[in-house]
């Protein structure tokens, strides 16, 4: 949000998207601002519908053109050999330039990997287009490739001619991986890529991506409502709610310190190794609004427990600032 004189690979300044829907407008995101350097990870958390998939599609403009309008901000990338940085919210959805850049410099593992493959075609031929769109190679080298990246990412090579429908659970988020990486991205968004997975093989997933990080040297954009796994991987993060980043810093001051009322209201509604059996989670009141409703001031102010407090009315919209170096929150409670 800050510190703009760093070489980021990825710097997101002030984006704002809407939906223009038959119903109404859906204001997704009202001024989101990230930053990512090459090789570190940044999670992003919040409830669902808070604008964090969105956020993710946009960078790679994968939201539908005719439904869906970038309204103003920049998403800023740096290219591979590449003195000045992009803005890809310039970039028309359907040009060569982001079609080369999609896949190639940033990569995506979407949240369900049985709707994510094609049922049809084998993992192979699925990992083989994508290498044969970004490289010069021949088919015989793209499926040695195929059966290399199947290989990193612990799958038996037989899996090159299977079919999705074939493989487990874990073993289609496993391709799916293996496909986000076959062209080394600088930059892998990760959408929940443990949803649906038992516990055994969450972590294996997030040990894999840890380990390929470490050998890439990539960024990773991890976008998950556990903050346990953002504990386990993020250098930093950002709590998101309704379509803004509402609190942000370094991993050990957002979750060793929250600031914003909501940030604390997620933390206290996790369970916690040692507590009593008969104690009650402290969940956050009520729910996130109706998408089509445009809340005027402050938007946690609805649910926020510490409202009017301070002299806060909820009716202004606070600025961001900055309590400690690096820790950044959008809350009237820290002017």
């Amino acid at each position: 949000m800050k510190n703009e004189e760093k070489n980021y690979l990825l710097t997101i300044k002030d984006l704002v998207v809407h939906f223009h829907t038959l119903e109404g407008i859906v204001r997704a995101l009202e001024g989101v601002s990230l930053h990512l350097e090459q090789g570190k990870t940044l999670g992003l958390v919040g409830e669902s519908g808070c604008g964090k998939s969105v956020t993710a599609h946009s960078i790679l403009r994968l939201l539908p053109p005719k439904l869906c309008k970038i309204k103003g901000g920049e998403i800023l990338f740096r290219q591979r050999d590449s003195a000045e940085p992009i803005d890809l919210a310039k970039v028309d959805p359907q040009s060569d330039l982001i079609r080369s850049i999609r896949g190639h410099e940033i990569a995506m593992i979407f949240q369900e990997p049985m709707t994510s493959l094609a049922p049809i075609y084998t993992v192979g031929d699925q990992i083989m287009e994508a290498i044969m769109l970004h490289r010069q190679v021949s088919p015989e080298q793209a499926r040695e490739s195929a059966m290399e990246m199947l290989k990193a990412v612990a799958l038996a090579e037989n899996v090159v001619d299977e079919y999705p429908y074939r493989l487990s659970g874990g073993q289609r988020q496993r391709a799916m991986t293996a496909m986000a990486l076959s062209c080394n991205p600088s930059l892998l968004i990760a959408d929940e890529p443990t949803t649906a997975l038992d516990v055994t093989i969450q972590a294996q997933i997030l040990e894999l991506l840890m380990s390929l990080q470490k050998e890439f040297n990539m960024a990773i954009l991890m976008i998950t409502h556990n903050l346990g796994v953002i504990a386990e991987m993020a250098d930093e993060v950002a709590v998101m709610y309704l379509g803004r980043v509402v609190e942000s810093g370094a991993i050990e001051q957002v979750l060793g310190n929250p600031l914003h009322p909501y940030t604390i209201g997620l933390l206290k509604s996790l369970p916690k190794m040692g507590d009593q059996t008969n104690r009650r989670l402290a969940p956050i009141p009520g729910s996130v609004p109706d998408p089509l409703a445009k809340v005027e001031g402050c938007p946690f102010h609805l649910r926020c427990p510490v409202y009017k407090q301070k002299g806060c009315d909820g009716k202004e919209l606070p600025s961001v600032v900055e309590p400690e170096p690096g820790h950044l929150v959008r809350c009237v409670l820290y002017y």
